[in-house]
């Protein structure tokens, strides 16, 4: 039977101060520790929208923190990789684990000022109050990837130069040799240009250059460049202390156009060993591409080992033409 009921009553204001200090400990540690990040480090919700960001999110994309905070981290994302960025988080929600990279993914950051960066991004789950939320470490990749592409390029060089050094020890002409290399820089996928180019070479005249080599130039080309003489030069390139260029090499980004000549060429690679000319390689680039630094020290290279194989076989042809002048001669004395 029911008679009463016994109520004990305890005050535990004590209790809870302490479970408030720890846990305002704990809040500021885990902020210290955002703040000491050396990564941008942004929270967000499942939806994706933003709960907290460090210092160096702010220093990374340019935005403050309150522009920050409640924002979709869509916007921090270039348009042309957001539905990229939306398949990582929705793989990633399937199966929350601590350290998950978007493998197979190329991401990039967008920046405040519209400047877009290279970017690698680690996910982490972070359970809480208000359910799962994903921790996202972003870290600027752009030194890496340009180490990592001068890496790639000298490996690309060195690779293309052992087959040209391979190519001149065959027993074929100079022509043919000089047709071939064309035709393998004209077919290397890193390379941004057209299937097209020339090479020339100083022939008999010293003033004048001999088309040698061509792959898809127009008639128009083959017949008005089959010999060229020297002129001002339009590429910034010199040889044995003066300028150098021939009419194949005009177009809208140089200051001289030859009258009656289309515009054409892009590149113009002397080829020089020793202070002594042998030639020029033309090439044409890509509509839209601007010619960089690694594709000229590339191409400087491949001149420099066309060089030294013109210099080879031209020597080997005037000791065979010796030769042969010899046992015409002998052949004569003799008779």
């Amino acid at each position: 039977e029911y008679i009463g009921a016994l109520a004990a009553v305890l005050d535990i204001t004590d209790r809870v101060r302490r479970e408030q200090g720890d846990l305002q400990r704990a809040v500021n540690q885990f902020r210290q520790l955002l703040e000491s990040a050396p990564d941008a480090v942004v929270v967000a919700d499942a939806t994706g929208k933003i709960t907290l960001v460090n210092a160096c999110t702010e220093k990374l994309f340019g935005y403050s923190r309150g522009e920050l905070l409640d924002q979709y981290t869509d916007f921090l994302i270039p348009p042309e990789h957001r539905e990229t960025h939306r398949q990582i988080r929705r793989r990633f929600a399937r199966n929350p684990r601590p350290g998950f990279v978007g493998e197979g993914y190329e991401l990039s950051g967008l920046r405040k000022d519209g400047s877009v960066f290279p970017a690698e991004v680690n996910l982490s789950p972070l359970q809480t109050e208000e359910g799962l939320q994903f921790v996202s470490t972003i870290r600027d990749i752009t030194r890496r990837k340009a180490v990592e592409k001068h890496i790639q390029t000298n490996l690309n060089a060195q690779k293309v130069i052992g087959a040209i050094l391979h190519l001149s020890l065959e027993d074929i002409s100079l022509d043919a040799f000089l047709q071939r290399t064309l035709e393998m820089i004209l077919d290397l996928p890193w390379l941004s240009l057209l299937k097209k180019g020339a090479v020339f070479l100083v022939e008999g005249e010293a003033e004048v250059l001999v088309l040698k080599a061509q792959v898809q130039l127009p008639d128009v080309l083959l017949e008005r460049c089959a010999k060229v003489a020297f002129g001002q030069c339009l590429c910034g390139q010199a040889a044995a202390g003066r300028e150098i260029v021939f009419a194949d090499c005009v177009d809208e980004r140089h200051e001289t156009v030859y009258e009656g000549m289309k515009p054409h060429g892009h590149y113009c690679i002397p080829i020089v060993n020793d202070d002594h000319l042998y030639g020029v390689i033309n090439l044409y680039l890509q509509d839209g591409h601007e010619a960089t630094k690694e594709e000229d020290s590339f191409l400087k290279l491949v001149a420099d080992a066309l060089a030294g194989t013109i210099q080879r076989k031209q020597a080997e042809h005037t000791v065979r033409e010796t030769e042969s002048q010899l046992l015409a001669a002998q052949s004569i004395q003799e008779h």
